[in-house]
């Protein structure tokens, strides 16, 4: 199975392949959360998850060909 992501702003600094999409592969489905382990993001660092372009939870599962981008807490006032 194949996920396309896409890293925003100061996450891109996470990137395995330093391109605008990576493809992931994995052997069965996953929860957001195990992909966001696997980029070994800092706590709290991750605000908004897209999952082929809906807002979702770190709880979603995801599936082969599914697109996921993390976009950073962002922080304004």
């Amino acid at each position: 199975m194949k996920i396309n992501v896409k890293l925003h702003s100061r996450l891109e600094r996470y990137s395995k392949t330093n391109s605008k999409i990576e493809k992931v592969v994995i052997n069965e489905p996953i929860k957001v959360q195990c992909l966001m382990e696997y980029y070994k993001f800092s706590p709290g660092e991750v605000g908004v998850i897209i999952v082929n372009g809906k807002l979702e939870k770190a709880d979603t599962m995801l599936y082969d060909n599914d697109s996921v981008e993390f976009h950073p807490i962002f922080g304004g006032g």
